[in-house]
């Protein structure tokens, strides 16, 4: 895929609507000075009967260019607290949270996530669907490429 320098930041890609028999176009490709990046690209293909492909881009923000486990906000929480972290490649990601005995008490997420900055809320039960009790508790993030932990506290 080649371009030229746009006169804005920014420019219109094409994609084609199945539904109005068209071609649509949408802000997706942006540039800073020298340096494109394109976010994300959707192909979808009818291949049953042929009726359409339809592709799209999708603008999602600068992608980070680290692994970061955030900290949990609010913490300390009650009854629920969000769990932001970045991934730089799309990967497969899971979080998890244990107790100070080092046991799992839940899995929150265990999932393919594209590249960018991600929240999961973690609603304080265990993966029986039960209330935890007051105390400290860890997330930990884990990727094909990182891993790292980080504090919370539950109150009631």
């Amino acid at each position: 895929m080649t371009h030229t320098q746009p006169e804005s930041d920014a420019i219109k890609t094409k994609y084609w609507a199945s539904e109005g028999n068209l071609w649509n176009e949408t802000p997706g490709v942006k540039a800073d000075p020298g340096v494109w990046y394109l976010d994300e690209v959707v192909f979808t293909t009818n291949i049953h009967d042929g009726s359409y492909v339809a592709t799209a881009i999708e603008d999602i923000g600068n992608v980070p260019q680290i692994y970061n486990l955030r900290n949990a906000y609010p913490n300390p929480f009650n009854p629920s607290t969000t769990i932001e972290f970045t991934i730089p490649v799309s990967n497969n990601v899971k979080i998890e949270i244990f107790n100070i005995a080092e046991q799992k008490v839940r899995t929150v997420l265990n999932e393919q996530k594209i590249a960018g900055t991600h929240r999961v809320v973690w609603n304080g039960k265990n993966e029986f669907g039960q209330m935890v009790s007051t105390g400290m508790y860890f997330v930990r993030m884990n990727s094909s490429h990182f891993v790292n932990t980080k504090k919370i506290v539950l109150i009631k």
